[in-house]
């Protein structure tokens, strides 16, 4: 049974006065938009009250229906739902909203930013943390379908230095997702054209192998991931650092990788991560 979630400022009466985003040019950097606050507002609350209704993990294809309450309505049913004991922040000028929770239960944190309307579906960023160590982020894709807040589409899943986004992307009108992340080892092996089979006996990584910090663009209807530009920082001592190091034997503390030396890397990469997974299947196979 779907659980039934509850919205704060915004009722679902307003979207029928809210008017349809403008289209932006293709040259724009940005579809954040400007003129239709209160839908975008809507849907930010919307999907934090949703998330922190055990949702953390959202999935494709998952619809939930919309209740809209009063405040008063909503602190008469707290108690049975724990929504008492979350605190929500209010949204900000970047359109972006949080919460979190505390209670003798579990506790969680929760950022949602909208980042614009792409073809008419809703895009969401979210940052959160259910309870454990992880720090998770995602791009959400939604649309909202009569009384219904359907997921059309989950991607970006990242814990930290595995795939985690930094700071707040930018959406182009093309689709492009402008963002830093921190791509992970096997993600970037995979990018350099390392096989599926090669990556599963490759170097582990931790969440808090804090290896590189890299501009991309990731395409929402596509799904292409593209590294623009990368810093790598050889701080930390890894499995991960014995591959770089042998791209970059007479390395400093820091590299930065520009865009037009990305295909030299990515290939000098891609050979040094095979050495190291066929050693690790040599040892495995013996």
């Amino acid at each position: 049974m779907r659980k039934k979630f509850a919205i704060f400022s915004c009722v679902f009466g307003l979207l029928v006065g809210c008017a349809e985003y403008s289209s932006s040019s293709e040259n724009s950097t940005s579809n954040i938009i400007e003129s239709n606050d209160c839908t975008a507002n809507f849907v930010i609350e919307n999907m934090l009250h949703l998330s922190f209704n055990d949702n953390y993990f959202m999935e494709k294809g998952q619809k939930f229906r919309i209740i809209s309450a009063s405040k008063k309505e909503l602190a008469a049913n707290s108690s049975k739902s724990q929504k008492s004991d979350i605190v929500y922040s209010k949204i900000d000028r970047n359109k972006c909203a949080s919460g979190k929770l505390e209670s003798d239960e579990k506790r969680a944190y929760i950022k949602c930013c909208y980042l614009g309307n792409l073809n008419g579906k809703h895009v969401i960023m979210r940052s959160y943390n259910s309870g454990g160590s992880g720090t998770f982020t995602d791009i959400v894709l939604c649309l909202i379908e009569k009384e219904n807040l359907y997921i059309q589409d989950v991607s970006m899943l990242g814990d930290r230095a595995l795939d985690g986004i930094v700071g707040y992307p930018n959406l182009g009108s093309n689709g492009n997702l402008y963002l830093k992340m921190r791509p992970s080892i096997s993600t970037v092996a995979s990018l350099a054209g390392v096989l599926n089979k090669d990556i599963e006996t490759g170097p582990f990584q931790g969440a808090e192998d804090f290896w590189n910090v890299s501009e991309c663009i990731y395409n929402l209807n596509t799904g292409k991931l593209e590294i623009i530009s990368m810093e790598i920082d050889f701080e930390n001592s890894s499995d991960v650092t014995k591959i770089l190091e042998e791209v970059f034997p007479n390395h400093e503390k820091t590299i930065r990788i520009e865009k037009n030396g990305m295909p030299e890397f990515l290939n000098k990469f891609k050979s040094a991560y095979l050495k190291f997974a066929r050693r690790n299947l040599g040892r495995i196979m013996t």
